[in-house]
């Protein structure tokens, strides 16, 4: 994975964030429990830039069997504190380019996830990683959250928090010649929030966690702002518009 601002502790992500829509999660499992040759045995995820366990957990309250990958030495630290005691999960602290040269067995995963995290790789390694290790006929999931810019006031929102992670419908993730033309499911929800919790929703972006004291300073000023005095929002509840893009491809060949 790319350099990212990661790699510096982001304590309010965790908490802030927003898990996926549980519906898609569902399907999720689903697609990847028909390829189970004991159906006695958990459902064997392969997930790439855990983070700190949001899409995790959902995987694990599904029964599912995970092997998390993620580079960072702060989201691990919180991972491990979230799912230490758990048997069902596995944290390999590498990147997804490098996790090629693992001794993890071949053909052994019934789906692979990137939740917030394939924009971080680089395409064309991390697809002949996904080969080595996913069953055939196995699915590759790359999901994004993003704040709904289709809504102009939600746009502006964006704006001000400089949120990097507005991914279009035209922008097809590129996978190798051994899957599938992804296939994009949208979804559509609200999360309920307070104005502090859009405020530290900014704390979490990347470009509040890389810029220097006084960037930060503002972001948090003109936020307030737009919430409080533009919007006329007072302390909330906010009812804050999402998009999740949901592209999944299959493995065709090895």
């Amino acid at each position: 994975m790319n350099t990212n601002p990661y790699e510096q502790p982001a304590p309010e992500y965790e908490p802030t964030r927003p898990a996926y829509p549980p519906k898609l999660v569902q399907e999720l499992v689903q697609a990847a429990s028909y390829l189970k040759a004991d159906s006695d045995k958990p459902t064997r995820i392969l997930e790439l830039g855990a983070g700190t366990g949001k899409m995790t957990r959902q995987l694990l309250e599904l029964g599912c069997e995970v092997v998390a990958v993620e580079p960072s030495p702060s989201m691990c630290a919180t991972f491990n504190s979230n799912f230490g005691e758990s048997d069902q999960v596995t944290l390999i602290q590498t990147t997804a380019e490098q996790l090629g040269d693992s001794e993890l067995e071949g053909e052994s995963f019934d789906a692979a996830v990137f939740a917030q995290s394939w924009h971080w790789v680089d395409p064309e390694v991390t697809s002949s990683m996904l080969v080595r290790l996913l069953k055939p006929e196995a699915r590759v999931w790359i999901l994004f959250n993003q704040l709904d810019v289709s809504i102009p006031w939600v746009y502006r929102l964006s704006r001000i928090m400089r949120s990097g992670d507005v991914h279009r419908v035209s922008q097809v993730p590129q996978l190798s010649e051994y899957f599938s033309e992804p296939e994009l499911q949208l979804s559509y929800w609200t999360q309920r929030c307070s104005t502090q919790e859009v405020l530290a929703l900014g704390r979490t972006r990347s470009a509040y966690l890389k810029g220097s004291s006084e960037y930060q300073r503002k972001m948090q000023e003109n936020l307030l702002w737009y919430l409080s005095e533009h919007l006329e929002l007072g302390e909330g509840p906010i009812l804050l518009p999402y998009t999740t893009l949901a592209w999944s491809a299959t493995k065709t060949e090895s």
